[in-house]
């Protein structure tokens, strides 16, 4: 049922080609008693093969017109590329040179890039030393000094140009930071940290000064080492500049102690000056006077050898009238009676002191001690104006 309606179909579309008898010699066919096709004079056989000549006629016809539409379009495609070459050919003549700078330039680009690729591989920094630091870790100089654009901080090419002709500015506490190249793998920071003679404790800061007592550096940060100066006094205080103080002279004092104090290893967490500039140390808890600028050197030398036996304890150490000839200094050990010590000067700084905690006299029997030994120096502190106790030396 179907193959039927399929071939009307297909009757129906080849019409107009049956119907064109032009393609066909009817009066040659149709002359009478001519030979049929088959070898058969029945007119039915004779009809189907002009049916199947006008099918197979029209069959050709299609194929040719296909044909010829393919052709066409071949025809089309060879006419639009045709154009697209005469117009790159037209652009090409039109921007020859353009393009050939811009070739020129993309290889210039593309041999940098490789170069580059080539240097920061072979010249990744993997070794720093640090000299110098005593402030700051080897990690924080090797970050502040290591920073650069897409990570060429860590490239030893990147950082000979950078710090060529200047050092690393801008670090707290540092006078300056050079950098050395040692090899393509390794650097060298020579770190000179400023000399910080003390601070002041300025509007919630810490104003750090110099041996001439030059501000340099405020900060909220505490220094290990660097004491505390209390007593001064000032009405501002403008970084870069000198303290106002009335006495310049104390930063002369400040600058032989802390001296001294570094030579014989010994470290004061605070300095004060009174009105009268007589200077008191501060070591832990223990309080040490001064007084004037007089054998410095002398007291601190035994001081070096009295205080590592104090460490721990609370009390006081009148050096004010301490001389070269002194044979005994006084503690007086906040809530004990006082101890002394002897300290043997001709034969060097070799003092032991020793508190005599077992003295509990009542405070008369110590008045009378000290009305029976006038030579012995008897000394109390503003902090603890305890009885005093004269101990043996």
């Amino acid at each position: 049922m179907f193959q039927f309606r399929g071939r009307q179909s297909d009757n129906r579309q080849e019409s107009e080609y049956l119907d064109d008898s032009r393609y066909f010699d009817d009066d040659e066919s149709q002359e009478k008693g001519a030979e049929t096709p088959y070898g058969s004079e029945d007119p039915r056989d004779w009809q189907r093969a002009v049916e199947e000549n006008r099918r197979l006629r029209a069959q050709q016809l299609r194929l040719e017109e296909e044909r010829e539409r393919q052709e066409e379009k071949r025809r089309s495609r060879d006419r639009r590329r045709e154009l697209r070459r005469r117009a790159r050919k037209r652009f090409l003549q039109k921007h020859h040179r353009t393009i050939i700078v811009l070739g020129i330039t993309a290889g210039i680009l593309a041999a940098l890039a490789v170069t580059a690729l080539l240097l920061y591989v072979t010249h990744t920094v993997t070794e720093v030393k640090v000299t110098g630091n005593t402030l700051h870790s080897q990690e924080e100089i090797t970050d502040i000094v290591c920073q650069g654009p897409l990570g060429l901080g860590r490239n030893s090419l990147y950082l000979a140009w950078k710090y060529h002709d200047r050092t690393v500015e801008g670090v707290p506490f540092v006078e300056k930071m050079t950098v050395k190249i040692t090899s393509p793998h390794a650097i060298e920071i020579r770190v000179v940290e400023k000399v910080l003679a003390g601070y002041v404790d300025y509007l919630g800061d810490y104003m750090y000064f110099t041996r001439d007592g030059t501000v340099v550096e405020a900060s909220t940060q505490k220094v290990d080492g660097v004491p505390e100066v209390t007593g001064l006094k000032f009405s501002h205080i403008i970084l870069g500049q000198k303290l106002p103080v009335a006495d310049a002279g104390v930063f002369d004092r400040i600058l032989d102690i802390t001296q001294l104090l570094s030579k014989y290893s010994l470290t004061i967490e605070k300095i004060y000056f009174d009105a009268s500039s007589n200077m008191t140390l501060f070591y832990g808890k223990v309080r040490i006077n001064f007084g004037q600028d007089v054998y410095t050197e002398e007291k601190v030398a035994n001081l070096s050898q009295i205080l590592p036996d104090l460490a721990g304890k609370s009390g006081s150490i009148d050096m004010s009238d301490f001389t070269p000839d002194t044979t005994s200094i006084s503690f007086q050990e906040a809530g004990v009676r006082e101890s002394t010590a002897a300290n043997q000067t001709s034969a060097g700084p070799q003092t032991n002191v020793s508190a005599d905690a077992s003295a509990e006299a009542d405070p008369g029997q110590q008045a009378q001690d000290t009305r029976e030994e006038p030579g012995q120096q008897t000394q109390g502190t503003q902090e603890n104006p305890a009885p005093q106790a004269q101990g043996t030396p």
